[in-house]
């Protein structure tokens, strides 16, 4: 008899997550391909946050969970489908979230980062977004600050 591969041995919660993380950034993915960013962008900020069910993975467990389905999607995985993925698994379990865009510059070039923003304890997993200066937050549906 063979071992069962990590997936089966995960609770039916966390299998769910992990799917929808890997469908998600396959989906976002090709979104971002084909769709103008001022249809996604908003969106995907949600109308807030629904109710956690209960019993549900922590905010650390769902981040792990996400970076697993990307280590395996057969799509390149920006920080933009990350957090866009990440914010919108997390707003279906009650955890409101806010998403950045930002730019700097680093050796005469510009860069641009997405990263996620909560509430919730835990880190969201999404490294250099204090290195950014933020152009504007999206959060609702809306910009924030305008």
């Amino acid at each position: 008899m063979t071992a069962r591969p990590d997936w089966m041995r995960r609770r039916l919660q966390e299998r769910l997550v992990l799917a929808q993380a890997w469908a998600g950034l396959v989906l976002a993915d090709l979104a971002l391909r084909v769709l103008p960013p001022r249809w996604i962008l908003p969106r995907a900020a949600g109308r807030g946050a629904r109710r956690r069910p209960r019993g549900g993975p922590s905010v650390r467990r769902i981040v792990a969970l996400v970076d697993a389905a990307e280590r395996r999607v057969p799509v390149p995985v920006t920080c933009l489908t990350r957090a866009l993925v990440l914010g919108w698994i997390l707003r279906r379990r009650g955890i409101p979230t806010t998403l950045r865009i930002g730019v700097r510059r680093r050796d005469g070039r510009l860069t641009a980062h997405a990263w996620l923003e909560s509430s919730a304890p835990g880190d969201l997993g999404l490294p250099d977004a204090a290195e950014h200066v933020p152009l504007r937050a999206l959060a609702g549906g809306r910009a924030a600050g305008r």
